[in-house]
């Protein structure tokens, strides 16, 4: 303790060996130098300094200063460093402040804080010191202006070599390692004369216009743009992203651009998009996962040197990939020379940073083809040059260490005054407001105080426990061999919230393990817990509530979950709906989970441990439908009696066995349920993602019924549970020709047992199923409109409260929840609606559609389709009747220009059948003006099926010609080729009609159109579907104009290429959530009838549990 007066304490400086040249302390800034008064007497801070060959500052330098140049630290009471400080030459009960890369857990430096911990070290972090303590707020002592700097000096080194190999000599040739200038001003003084030659000679006019491109705006950019605008105001030329395309025009060309270079700073604005297109910061950090990479479609195709000083976790979208990079090249754009990635952050905001380079040999090349770094010696060879040196302050020590000095320098007097003190007296009493010994910036970076972890960092006690868990994790999963299961039921999932704290990210593990998966940690990113601080809330306070949204995101950690299911992707999708319940009923946490399934591009080798094809792999096969045979016994629901009776109490419930014809199961034995079957009647396209949510309650057992051999038995094996059960029948009472006359007999005995009843089955047979129901008391659920014959079930259905609830799906369904949704809050709030607009459609991702003449593809059967173009249509606009007829429906196909989805999709929208009716469904018959709902096309589709129907292939009472058998004779019999349709022929022409077709099957042209549009334009393998449905509501409020406002609410939603399709999980999962809504409910309280969702017990549950399942609205509102 080496003291200058009564109270006076030593800090210390201590060295690090390597290429590391900095200091946290020049000797012009040391302490000694600095004084403070308390009353007449002068007081100073003692200095010592570890001696050091390597130091930029020599150890006479320091003893110049008044600094004390010895070996032993042990008298200091704090010492400063940069790196961290090796474990075992800590000192005991000292203050410590370097860079302890700790914060995240980060295993290679827990020894290092374990040992802190055992000494009861004070431990200061550099990284964590930021204004006012905060968390969200800047960090006040950094070296990342420094590292701007010299990164710069180094890229326009690469750039010159780069262009040299490429046969071009250039004024960035001379330019030299950052390193080798004596100082910074000396480096700059060499930029300006590059500069002078650029102005003077030019750049080559292959690469001109030179872009600088420089992701980010904090300290690192800062450093780099100062040490770009050195090459003097006529060169160095700064322009915003939206000018890039128009300099990009002038590439080739000789002109005025030759002898600049341009630099353009982007934020994330030019990085990423949402769906619409717009960008919002604060939404963008709290969910990512909602928005597309769109830098490499912006600006990358414009950019020479790319540089990077931007933080990036790997919930974001990476900045730039090598695929990326590779298609931009196909399309013969190599514009892009180097990327200086400054922060040296290896496979992060692009993934061509493989490794760290060194100050001696900072460049290499990175072969984008091969998808590696190419081991050229020069930089020389295809690809582009990389740049990643994670030391580069070291290059300007002297400047950085000033710099990095002056930041730390104000608050070395008050580690000062708190040594002066009891140390455990001063610092862990630390008030919560402003004015004690320590400041709120320090005590904000203190890790750990007196052994224990202080309050901002005690996450990191849980995160070492998710740590060992992963790790411990690992060791159980090297014998398990890989099978293509494992790989459907693997993933990765983003978790971000308040994880630790919270606890939930060791919930998550639990629920996870007790589920029998493996997980792997695959990336945590944290920022510390804010600090409780009076005064700081009270700042922020003040700040508007975008900012303090801004604050609050900037705190969440987040993680990377890898995860693997042996059972495959059905036992997946229920850990993650159970990781989904978790964050709402963990409410601390605001966790959001998201599905990231492109992560790992399919390789999941970290929880799939044997990566190698074994010969179980390469003899897998798709499982096939279980064998048609007798049913296992299960459980009954509760006799009929007891269930039916008025006070709704339950009865033991009965042991049914089944032993017929038409049944199988799912798995050799399905598990005792305790609670009564469910029924899904139908196994199409829809039927999986209903029957998958139906199955999650292994207490049930679930029946799936269709008259297609194989079909049911397909979709169970598909969904993979044990509690499902298929059978081939025939729900209909007339049957089919192939069907048993016992059919529905046995389907009436499913319904009776049932608890509830989803028919999936085409409209027409809903009715039967419906009087079934009633008779035997089973609530019903279907996805279509209500026909004249359920309507007419509504009596008998209300006597004995059998509720029937239709129109469940997308459209009908989501439509009419989500608008009464908005319509009843708006009349709760004394508002009525002016104006309703409603369009929906699905449609093909544009991706897709733009692959076929028709702009379209078919799910299912084109029929319906068809049949839907030979609608009239009927709305009310600007309170105006207008009534279209079946003749002029296509014809009034108009752009839709208005609305997201009309910004961001080049759409037409057609009016879909009578609007007048959902006036009175909604209650706005006697206030909306205008009453319209539309079918959404992209625009073209009309035309097209206006002359397809011209031509008569829609028609559907024509009959195909006798003796024609393929499709090139049929068009010749309806003389396609000489008619003035020309669009329709070569739209067929496309599709293969005239050589390839299929035979025409089918009796009528519509029949045969409808075969030959299924087969040719039948979604593919790998292709994904769309489904867009959005309202526009004018609202006005106590009859006052000026209040108008107009409300969106939009969903868009893209199926999984290779998976199910967005259509079949909206209508599925509706349907689904709808019929788990009536099953809740106890008979004595259900109400009876026929059922629409419109009211608000129906729609608030219903519209709740689609969120969870991901199928959610956006909604947003603006004055008029």
């Amino acid at each position: 303790r080496r003291n200058h007066s009564a109270d006076g304490r030593s800090t210390a400086t201590a060295r690090r060996s390597g290429a590391e040249t900095r200091r946290p302390s020049t000797p012009a800034r040391q302490p000694a130098q600095q004084r403070r008064r308390n009353g007449n007497q002068q007081q100073g801070i003692g200095v010592l300094v570890q001696p050091s060959s390597k130091r930029v500052f020599t150890d006479g330098e320091y003893s110049a200063a008044g600094a004390t140049v010895t070996e032993d630290l042990s008298d200091a009471g704090t010492v400063l460093g940069v790196k961290q400080v090796a474990a075992e030459a800590l000192f005991p009960n000292k203050t410590y402040c370097f860079f302890s890369h700790t914060i995240k857990g980060q295993p290679e430096n827990m020894d290092l804080l374990d040992t802190c911990l055992q000494k009861r070290v004070r431990l200061i972090d550099y990284e964590c010191i930021r204004e006012r303590g905060q968390a969200s707020a800047p960090r006040l002592v950094a070296f990342g202006e420094f590292a701007g700097k010299a990164g710069v000096i180094n890229a326009f080194r690469g750039l010159g070599h780069r262009l040299l190999s490429l046969g071009h000599s250039t004024p960035f040739l001379n330019t030299g390692a950052a390193h080798s200038y004596p100082d910074y001003a000396s480096a700059c003084d060499a930029i300006s004369r590059v500069g002078e030659s650029v102005k003077q000679y030019g750049l080559p006019p292959s690469f001109s216009p030179m872009v600088f491109v420089f992701a980010g705006m904090g300290n690192v950019t800062r450093g780099a743009l100062d040490a770009f605008e050195r090459l003097g105001s006529d060169v160095a030329t700064m322009v915003p992203h939206e000018e890039l395309n128009a300099l990009s025009a002038m590439r080739g060309a000789v002109g005025e651009h030759n002898h600049k270079v341009y630099g353009c700073v982007v934020g994330a604005d030019a990085m990423v998009a949402d769906k619409d297109g717009g960008f919002d910061r604060d939404r963008y950090y709290a969910h990512p996962n909602e928005f597309r990479p769109i830098f490499h479609e912006k600006v990358a195709p414009h950019t020479s040197v790319l540089v990077l000083g931007m933080y990036w976790e790997r919930r974001f979208p990476r900045l730039l990939t090598a695929e990326q990079l590779s298609a931009i090249r196909r399309n013969g754009n190599h514009s892009l020379l180097q990327i200086a990635d400054i922060t040296c952050d290896v496979d992060g905001a692009t993934d061509m940073l493989v490794r760290a380079s060194t100050i001696d040999e900072p460049f290499y090349m990175y072969d984008v083809e091969a998808r590696a770094e190419s081991g050229a010696k020069s930089l020389e060879g295809p690809g582009v040059a990389i740049m990643g040196v994670d030391i580069l302050p070291s290059e300007l020590p002297r400047e950085a260490s000033a710099h990095f000095g002056d930041a730390l320098m104000p608050f070395v007097p008050a580690l000062a005054r708190a040594e002066a003190h009891s140390r455990s007296l001063a610092w862990a009493s630390q008030p919560l407001s402003r004015g004690g010994p320590v400041p709120d910036e320090l005590w904000a970076a203190t890790i750990c105080c007196d052994g224990a972890l202080t309050q901002p960092y005690a996450y990191i006690a849980a995160m070492r426990a998710t740590f060992a868990r992963a790790e411990a994790m690992a060791v159980k999963q090297q014998s398990v061999p890989l099978r293509k299961q494992q790989i459907e039921g693997s993933t990765v999932l983003s978790l971000s919230g308040h994880l630790f704290d919270s606890g939930y990210i060791n919930e998550a593990l639990d629920v996870v393990e007790a589920a029998g998966g493996r997980f792997e940690l695959l990336n945590v990113s944290v920022r510390p817990n804010p600090r409780p601080s009076k005064s700081v809330d009270g700042e922020n306070a003040m700040l508007p509530a975008g900012a303090r949204s801004s604050l609050e995101t900037m705190r969440r950690s987040s993680a990377l979950l890898q995860l693997t299911l042996d059972q495959g992707r059905p036992a997946l999708d229920g850990v993650i709906h159970s990781l989904h319940a978790l964050a709402t009923r963990n409410t601390r946490s605001e966790a959001v989970v998201t599905e990231l399934p492109d992560y790992c591009g399919g390789v999941y080798e970290k929880t799939v441990a044997d990566c190698a094809a074994s010969a179980d792999d390469t003899a897998y096969q798709a499982p096939t439908p279980p064998t048609v045979g007798h049913a296992p016994p299960f459980v009954g629901k509760p006799s009929t009696a007891a269930l039916r009776s008025a006070t709704g109490a339950n009865a033991s419930a009965e042991r049914v066995q089944i032993s017929s014809r038409g049944f199988a199961s799912a798995a050799s034995r399905v598990p005792q349920a305790k609670l009564p079957p469910l029924l899904v009647l139908g196994a199409g396209l829809c039927a999986q993602p209903a029957v998958e949510l139906l199955s999650r309650d292994e207490s049930r057992s679930v029946t799936v019924v269709s008259s297609v051999p194989g079909e049911a038995a397909a979709v169970c094996a598909a969904v993979g549970r044990p509690n499902l059960r298929a059978a081939t029948l025939s729900a209909s009472p007339t049957g089919c020709p192939s069907a048993d006359p016992s059919d529905w007999t046995r389907v009436v005995a499913l319904i009776e047992e049932a608890d509830g009843c989803l028919s999936l089955l085409p409209p027409p047979m809903h009715a039967s199923v419906a009087s079934a129901c009633v008779q035997h008391r089973t609530p019903l659920v279907t996805a279509s409109y209500v026909s004249d014959e359920l309507r007419a079930l509504d009596a008998d259905a209300r006597s004995h409260r059998v509720p029937i609830l239709c129109e469940m799906g997308l459209d009908p369904g989501l439509d009419h929840m989500s608008a009464k949704a908005i319509i009843d809050r708006v009349h709760a709030d004394g508002g009525r609606v002016i104006s309703f607009r409603s369009v929906c459609g699905g449609i093909p991702a544009p991706e897709v559609a733009f692959t076929t003449p028709l702009l379209y593809k078919f799910s299912w059967s084109p029929a319906g389709v068809l049949a839907a173009i030979d609608n009239g249509a009927q709305y009310l606009e600007n309170g105006k009747l207008y009534t279209v007829s079946a003749e002029e429906l296509l014809d009034s196909a108009a752009p839709l220009l208005t609305g997201c989805v009309g910004k961001a999709f080049r759409l037409e929208v057609l009016p879909n059948r009578d609007a007048l009716p959902h006036g009175e469904l909604y209650g706005i018959a006697g206030e909306a003006q205008t009453l319209f709902r539309g079918t959404l096309r992209y625009q073209g589709w009309s035309d097209l099926m206006r002359q397809f129907k011209l031509l008569g292939l829609t028609d559907a009472n024509t009959l195909v010609p006798a003796g024609v058998k393929t499709w090139d004779e049929l068009l010749r019999n309806l003389r396609v080729a000489a008619s003035p349709h020309q669009k329709a022929y070569f739209a067929l022409q496309q599709l293969g009609a005239l050589n390839d077709a299929p035979p025409v099957q089918g009796t009528s042209l519509r029949d045969a159109f409808c075969q030959f549009l299924q087969q040719k334009l039948a979604y593919a393998g790998n292709e994904r579907d769309a489904v867009l449905l959005e309202h526009e509501l004018v609202v006005e409020f106590n009859h006052d104009e000026d209040s108008r406002q107009l409300i969106t609410s939009s969903l868009v939603g893209f199926g999984q290429g290779g998976g199910e399709s967005f259509m079949a999980r909206s209508v599925g999962t509706t349907a689904a959530v709808g019929l788990q809504y009536l099953v809740s409910q106890p008979h004595a309280s259900r109400r009876g009838g026929v059922l629409l969702p419109m009211q608000p017990e129906i729609y608030k549950h219903v519209l709740s549990r689609l969120e969870e399942e991901g199928i959610s609205f956006t909604e947003s509102s603006y004055s008029l």
